[in-house]
């Protein structure tokens, strides 16, 4: 075989390879984005606020499968998405059949093969609605999308802790990793009421997102990314989000123990501080890697940039905020609220600077996009502050924590990850680009395509 037969080869094994790559890239990423879908709706439909009928939920969810599957390229990767999606509920599957008295619905093992073929089936349905002029998601590479599925997911578990933390309900179950000495997958639904219901759903959906990054890990890092840094990253990404549960369990027990006994536990506030500022930090890391991922980082030209000294200081400025944050909504530290308002001023020049500044960039987009995006989510952040200072002083001390304020601290919490990542996305933009190293940045021909 000659050289040119055997390049010609080459190239076309690595021509299947990656399409191979690419379809399983889309299966996973919208069979996993169909099943965050489905346990954020299942959470909402039961909120106390909420409580939809049951058939009401059923269909909500199931609609979840249909939706997914519009987005797939092919009937068979669609049905295989909702593969992986049932898969996936296989995990909450034996908590909705198991009674209160412990036993499990008699039709139980007939549940596991229906809930494959359902979730199978309807997001096949899915694609076959959407009919053959269907084109599937054109941009980004999947592994891309990938990421903003893990980057949904995390969002979604930050708010949930935010409710845990709101109503109180961090010591609502006494052991870990199990529940009430059950199994933590096969506690009973009927059982989560009231504070169980919100640390028990939280355990759950930090379980999804500890799977999530897992398989996003062993896709990206595993098969498709060449990137040495970018790959160190996916990695301690999931490293964080293993640490992640770790801090959760250890803030219920405060020590390696699966006792219900109060003589056996020692429940730590400072891990639920670490454990809440830690989650933030993960959730920006996986904006980085998101970022990296783009089509358009990929296709950018090389430029050694520097670091933005005014983007450094707004990420150190929000985590201290974020830190701050945490200690007031797990103590009655006055100190803390006083210097939390104090430094927002501070956060709102420096960032505010930071988002104006890359807004201004016209010339690489990516830059000037989300400036535009952290000054809104700036303005958004610093509104809820001032909402969750009200909401604070309506005197709960009889019954407990209002809606109200649970829902502004929630939001203004989960909108201070959101703030740290769209910072971290900035600065990390700004560097790819050359914006803020020394001298002029000449256009090249790849920037100008961006525009």
């Amino acid at each position: 075989m000659s050289m040119t037969e055997s390049a010609a080869d080459a190239a076309a094994l690595q021509t299947v390879e990656g399409t191979a790559s690419e379809a399983w890239g889309e299966r996973l990423t919208i069979g996993f984005g169909m099943a965050a879908a489905m346990w954020g709706v299942g959470f909402l439909a039961r909120l106390p606020e909420v409580e939809l009928p049951g058939a009401v939920v059923f269909i909500v969810l199931h609609a979840c499968l249909l939706l997914g599957g519009l987005l797939a390229g092919s009937i068979a990767r669609a049905a295989q998405a909702g593969l992986i999606t049932g898969l996936i509920n296989l995990l909450i599957l034996g908590a909705v059949l198991r009674n209160l008295d412990g036993t499990f619905n008699q039709y139980a093992l007939l549940w596991v093969p229906a809930t494959l073929a359902l979730s199978a089936g309807l997001a096949a349905l899915g694609r076959a609605l959407a009919g053959e002029r269907h084109r599937s998601v054109d941009g980004d590479p999947w592994p891309m999308r990938f990421g903003l599925v893990t980057i949904g997911a995390t969002l979604l578990l930050i708010g949930v802790g935010g409710s845990v933390t709101g109503y109180e309900a961090g010591l609502a179950v006494p052991d870990w990793p199990n529940s009430f000495r059950y199994n933590m997958f096969l506690f009973p639904l009927a059982k989560m009421t009231g504070g169980i219901y919100f640390e028990h759903a939280h355990r759950l959906l930090g379980t999804l997102v500890g799977l999530t990054t897992l398989v996003f890990m062993i896709y990206v890092a595993g098969f498709r990314e060449q990137r040495t840094w970018l790959r160190v990253a996916i990695v301690i990404a999931f490293v964080l989000v293993c640490v992640q549960g770790l801090l959760g369990g250890l803030r219920v027990t405060g020590r390696l123990t699966t006792s219900m006994d109060a003589a056996d536990l020692a429940p730590n506030t400072t891990y639920a501080m670490i454990h809440g500022t830690l989650a933030q930090v993960f959730f920006s890391l996986l904006v980085l890697v998101t970022c990296a991922l783009s089509r358009t980082w990929q296709r950018s030209p090389q430029i050694a940039g520097g670091w933005s000294r005014n983007g450094v200081l707004a990420i150190l400025l929000v985590l201290v905020q974020i830190l701050l944050g945490a200690i007031l909504r797990h103590g009655e530290a006055t100190w803390a609220l006083h210097l939390h308002y104090t430094l927002a001023l501070f956060v709102a020049i420096v960032v505010g600077l930071l988002a104006i500044r890359s807004w201004g960039q016209e010339q690489q987009r990516p830059v000037a996009s989300l400036g535009l995006a952290l000054l809104w989510t700036l303005g958004a952040q610093l509104l809820l502050g001032f909402m969750a200072l009200a909401a604070i002083m309506i005197d709960t001390s009889e019954d407990g924590p209002h809606s109200l304020q649970v829902i502004v601290t929630t939001l203004h919490q989960t909108m201070g990850a959101i703030l740290l990542g769209a910072c971290v996305g900035v600065v990390a933009w700004r560097h790819r680009l050359g914006v803020d190293r020394p001298g002029p940045v000449v256009e090249t021909d790849a920037m100008a395509s961006q525009a």
